[in-house]
């Protein structure tokens, strides 16, 4: 996982595990702030499952992203400078 300037980076699974050109982004808001979710489909299955959080950082400070993270059993990274 490589910091994005503008986006906190929470991985929930690795994306070698999804098949390939099969994910999406969608969004859910959590404590009044929009967050994104990578979705994608795990080899060999037919549903989609979530990969990843990307937080806003103009919105989510690194610490609350963090939180959020930890509580999803994800491994945080923090945005990259811009």
């Amino acid at each position: 996982m490589s910091p994005l300037p503008g986006e906190h980076a929470c991985r929930l699974r690795d994306p070698g595990g999804f098949q390939k050109g099969r994910f999406r982004r969608t969004s859910r808001r959590s404590g009044g702030k929009i967050y994104h979710i990578i979705m994608g489909r795990l080899k060999g299955t037919t549903k989609m499952s979530e990969q990843a959080y990307k937080y806003p950082k103009t919105s989510w400070t690194a610490s609350q992203a963090r939180s959020h993270c930890s509580k999803h059993d994800g491994r945080f990274e923090a945005a990259g400078g811009d």
